[in-house]
């Protein structure tokens, strides 16, 4: 009897796969269909950082394939590949319709691009409305006391951005920040989640926009120009190492909550660490390239001259990579989590379904 030794490792696998209770119920749970990791870990009530694990064996066993929505290319599927497991797909006929939806279905009801788009759109700009609005406020009430007025300036700051991200997480994730979706495509490449090229480049000029449109509207809020580029001066060394410090904190908490199935708490949290960060750096912490370049729309308390805009969007470019490399160093799979940055989309509100 001739037995092939290949086929017997793929068995091999397949079983060692199938030896893990939780992989087991994620197989089961896709014989009803396709659905996405994040659906997975709601109808099981597992965390996600453990599905991605639980999924990428059961990958490598040949036993599960990834493919992506066609509507947005936006979220990941999982399908059960039956040829690997015709056992398991014998009784299919036996179980119960399926609760939810099947990946063509899903392509339909994904969240278009368009629709994301203008969610960062608005939410930068509002972001940036508060940062400018509150200085222009803050140094009116307080002229004779810089402490004071940065107090209230960040304190605004650090509130309108956990609000910001409760009210548009669920569209587009609620980056706001060109480095938040540049590390979303960075770490999502390999685990085929986060962003496409395509969605990178639309959400960084729908950022950046979003963001001069948030700095114009501050402005004129107050009867002040329309534009009226600043004046201020940011150009330092000890500015810029603020920037790369703040930055790659910004990445670090943002992904390390993705990770470890919490980024429920990512509104408050990353709120948080931009208002603390306000005093912690010597930057006063931007760590946000969009909103430097809307800040350079306005001479107020929050502008930033032009000439100083390509040093701190510089800075926070080298805050990416040592945030990414900390990620790296401390999540290695962090990038399987990149569709649930800064907080997961809810696919239900977007077309208005309810359960």
């Amino acid at each position: 009897m001739n037995i092939d030794p290949s086929s017997l490792a793929g068995r091999a696998r397949i079983h060692a796969a199938l030896g893990d209770p939780a992989r087991l119920a994620i197989v089961d749970a896709l014989t009803l269909g396709d659905a996405s990791p994040g659906e997975i870990a709601h109808t099981l009530d597992m965390p996600t950082n453990l599905v991605a694990h639980h999924v990428k064996v059961l990958t490598d066993a040949g036993l599960v394939a990834k493919g992506r929505s066609e509507g947005d290319r936006r979220r990941t599927y999982l399908r059960l590949r039956p040829e690997a497991l015709p056992e398991v797909l014998d009784d299919r006929h036996d179980r119960p319709p399926q609760q939810g939806i099947t990946l063509g279905e899903n392509r339909l009801m994904t969240i278009a691009l368009r629709r994301r788009l203008l969610a960062e759109f608005i939410g930068t700009a509002l972001l940036v409305t508060a940062v400018v609005g509150s200085g222009i406020m803050a140094t009116s009430l307080s002229p004779a006391d810089v402490g004071l007025q940065l107090l209230e300036n960040s304190t605004a700051t650090a509130f309108a951005l956990g609000a910001l991200i409760l009210v548009f997480g669920p569209v587009s994730g609620a980056h706001f920040n060109p480095v938040v979706s540049a590390a979303d495509w960075l770490l999502g490449r390999r685990g085929g989640t986060g962003l496409t090229v395509r969605d990178l480049a639309g959400y960084t000029v729908a950022q950046v926009l979003g963001a001069i449109a948030g700095s114009v509207l501050a402005n004129l809020m107050f009867a002040l120009t329309a534009v009226d580029f600043s004046h201020k001066d940011r150009a330092a060394g000890h500015l810029w190492l603020g920037e790369v410090v703040a930055t790659a904190g910004l990445i670090l908490l943002i992904f390390a909550l993705a990770r470890s199935g919490r980024a429920q708490v990512a509104p408050a949290a990353v709120g948080a660490y931009i208002g603390a960060a306000y005093w912690f750096t010597s930057s006063t912490s931007f760590a946000n390239p969009a909103v430097t370049i809307g800040r350079a729309f306005t001479d107020t308390f929050a502008g930033i001259a032009p000439t100083s805009v390509p040093g701190f969007v510089l800075a926070r470019l080298v805050g990416l990579t040592v945030g990414v490399g900390l990620l790296a160093a401390l999540y290695p799979d962090a990038g399987s989590a990149a569709d649930q940055v800064v907080v997961p989309t809810d696919e239900d509100a977007s077309i208005g379904h309810r359960p």
